[in-house]
């Protein structure tokens, strides 16, 4: 009988160590931030990101029938670092912070006077209600590519939940193996 409560709590003390180093490995990586970041500039996922945005740009740089160079210049590569830092930052719990895209609005609103100015271009107020639809476009494009806001809204609901029951569970868990194995060593001095 001693033999097989000690067989049946060295399977229990298994599954638990298992168990516990997967949820070390987890909160060690996807569940730490710092993990994160270096895993995106690892993976140089900032310019990815950055060829993204640009790439939503060209449909609507094609149907406005302005120039590229309109678009240009709108926001950096550092801008797209900060933007995905926040939105990780927001993800982990750490800030709670938003996306700023009046400075890329006042940009190419700025390209866009400039281009009009330089063309001696006028528009009328139908042409300039599409013009801010597409100023509106073009900011939800780097908003949308720099957040992914359904992704971003559901790991920001899992990850700190995530982070908290892992935190918490880690030294339950040493502690229930610690005790099995004491418990499995007083039923074998006995014997």
């Amino acid at each position: 009988m001693k033999t097989a409560i000690s067989y049946l709590l060295t399977v229990i003390i298994a599954i638990l160590l298992i168990v516990l180093i997967i949820l070390v490995i987890l909160s060690n990586t996807i569940l730490n931030v710092d993990f994160v970041f270096d895993r995106l500039k690892e993976n140089n996922y900032y310019s990815l990101v950055e060829g993204n945005i640009k790439s939503g740009f060209e449909n609507y740089m094609k149907q406005s029938g302005l120039e590229e160079n309109v678009f240009e210049n709108i926001y950096t590569e550092q801008k797209v670092k900060e933007d995905i830092g926040i939105i990780i930052n927001n993800i982990y719990g750490i800030e709670e912070k938003t996306i700023d895209t009046i400075s890329i609005k006042e940009k190419l609103e700025s390209n866009i006077d400039s281009y009009l100015k330089a063309n001696n271009l006028r528009l009328n107020e139908e042409e300039k209600k599409n013009m801010q639809d597409l100023i509106d476009k073009i900011i939800d494009v780097y908003y949308n590519e720099i957040s992914h806001p359904v992704y971003s809204d559901m790991a920001k609901k899992v990850i700190p939940v995530a982070k908290n029951i892992i935190s918490k569970s880690i030294p339950v868990m040493v502690g229930i193996i610690v005790a099995l194995v004491i418990i499995i060593f007083l039923i074998n001095i006995k014997q």
